[in-house]
């Protein structure tokens, strides 16, 4: 073993995990604990210390991969949530809902009819008045 090499605790003494090689002395390593028993990385601060006689506990390993992908699945899971919360802002805040709606309506229109920059406007105008009406910022009550 090597300082900075990982390596995966196979034995029944100590947590089941991936461990980092942070010191070494004649007859004792010094371990430092760097994942959880899932083997995603996590700062448990914990050290142990093993003598040479246990080196046949331990197995190579990688080291331990950052806990982002359950961050995003987290975040796709809301999105559902999310939406719903979009729809009931603009259910609360009706009048400028249908306003806004109208206009980018109307825009689109008057863009099919090649008046351009009245389209741009409103089209801008009703994407505005959309983002106020969903941000809560329009009519805020709670």
């Amino acid at each position: 073993m090597e300082i900075g090499q990982f390596y995966q605790y196979t034995g029944p003494k100590y947590e089941t995990a991936i461990y980092r090689v942070v010191g070494q002395e004649e007859n004792q390593l010094t371990l430092l604990r760097v994942s959880n028993d899932q083997f995603m990385r996590r700062h448990t601060g914990e050290i142990i210390y093993i003598s040479d006689s246990q080196l046949d506990e331990f197995t190579e390993a990688v080291e331990p991969e950052k806990e982002n992908s359950r961050v995003v699945k987290t975040r796709a899971r809301m999105i559902p949530y999310e939406v719903l919360a979009i729809l009931r802002r603009l259910k609360k805040n009706r009048l400028l809902s249908t306003l806004s709606f109208g206009l980018v309506i109307a825009g689109f229109v008057a863009d099919s009819v090649s008046l351009g920059r009245i389209s741009t406007v409103l089209i801008l105008m009703g994407s505005i008045g959309i983002s106020v009406s969903t941000s809560g910022w329009y009519n805020h009550r709670s």
